[in-house]
């Protein structure tokens, strides 16, 4: 067997120590490369949760900011708080309903309902229909120990507040919200609260026949004339689930993007997900603690329940894969990013604690964005 010589073996052993070098230097290439796009990736993860939380925030700010406009065109205006025995109530409940409907119009994309609650168990209520893009105005006077009250409602179009003289409304009676006890209930609340709270979710029949989560807020108006510092109202302002649902679709940045809101029972408030259960159920249920989790009803009826699920409900394994961390699920800190491999990929998986002037229901936002979708 011929040997080799010297030559042809340095030769050899420097062409393979060449090939072993540029693999090496190829793979920490590669590796630097894939680790600076995944810091891209990153970045543009949190870019998008923290635009989501922010505008999130503006729409939970929206009640304390109304409170406060009533509130400073009060003073301005010189409002004499109603009460039974002023005769010039009529001229502050005037006043307070073009309060509210200017208040409506500025929040109609984020807001569904204002009520202007006051000591007398009279109202000045707003509710935007946007299935007609009509606005419900109510102006209701109550009399001392009476159920129902006496009222008018007016409407307006929610575009762009022209009135609609001709426009077939509801015909539902007034109420005395002093002696169905309504009053009373919100008063005990708030009592202690000089800036408001959020108070546990609500379903509400809306007008086409289907069944909406709304998420109320109850914010105190004090001072005014003749009592000044005195709790002389309440404001109810009402967000609904199926708007913060369309704000989260805005922030779709990527086709395969998803997000979610979740409070800190992990039932999700609003999703991009489609997901079945969130559709009107109509079954009897006829014990209210039978009701599912997650599920509420309008007003006791037990054949009108609407459903919200659960993180583990949607079924996405980036969120699964994240969904027993507590201290990431319900970070109030920074916005914060990981990469985390599910179903035979990466995505990135954001989260942002959504802050609000109001007490009371703390919220989360988390988006869920494919490296696919980000470096190809």
């Amino acid at each position: 067997m011929a040997r080799l010589s010297l030559k042809l073996t340095i030769g050899a052993l420097t062409a393979t120590t060449v090939l072993v070098v540029a693999a090496v230097c190829l793979g920490i290439t590669l590796t630097v490369s894939l680790n600076a796009i995944r810091d891209i990736g990153k970045g543009n993860a949190n870019a998008l949760v923290k635009g989501a939380y922010a505008g999130l925030q503006q729409h939970f700010a929206n009640p304390a900011h109304t409170a406060e406009y009533i509130q400073e065109r009060a003073l301005a205006e010189r409002w004499v708080w109603p009460s039974y025995n002023q005769a010039n109530a009529s001229v502050f409940r005037d006043r307070a309903v073009n309060a509210v409907k200017d208040a409506s119009m500025m929040h109609r994309l984020s807001t569904d309902r204002f009520n202007l609650f006051w000591a007398d168990g009279s109202r000045a209520g707003a509710q935007a229909q946007r299935e007609t893009d009509t606005l419900e105005l109510e102006n209701s006077t109550a009399t001392p120990g009476a159920i129902l009250a006496q009222g008018n409602r007016s409407y307006y179009n929610l575009s762009n507040s022209r009135p609609l003289p001709d426009y077939s409304g509801s015909r539902a009676p007034f109420v005395n919200y002093i002696a169905i006890g309504a009053y009373p209930a919100m008063a005990v609340r708030i009592t202690d609260n000089t800036t408001g709270l959020w108070i546990p979710p609500i379903a509400l029949a809306e007008t086409d026949g289907r069944v909406s989560i709304n998420y109320p807020g109850l914010i105190p108006l004090r001072g005014g004339l003749p009592n000044s510092g005195a709790l002389v109202g309440i404001l109810y302002i009402s967000l609904r689930s199926d708007m913060l649902k369309g704000f989260l679709l805005d922030v779709k940045a990527t086709p395969n993007t998803e997000s979610m809101l979740y409070d800190r029972t992990r039932l999700v408030v609003a999703t991009t997900i489609d997901f079945e259960n969130q559709e009107t159920i109509y079954s009897t249920i006829p014990d209210p603690d039978s009701l599912p989790a997650g599920c509420l009803s309008v007003g006791g009826q037990r054949n009108a329940v609407r459903c919200l699920p659960y993180i583990s409900n949607l079924s996405v394994p980036a969120f699964d894969a994240v969904s027993s961390d507590e201290a990431f699920l319900f970070n109030t800190g920074d916005a914060t990013v990981r990469l985390v491999k599910a179903d035979g990929g990466y995505s990135y998986v954001a989260q942002a604690f959504v802050r609000k002037p109001l007490s009371g229901l703390d919220l989360f936002v988390m988006l869920q964005v494919p490296e696919k979708d980000v470096i190809g």
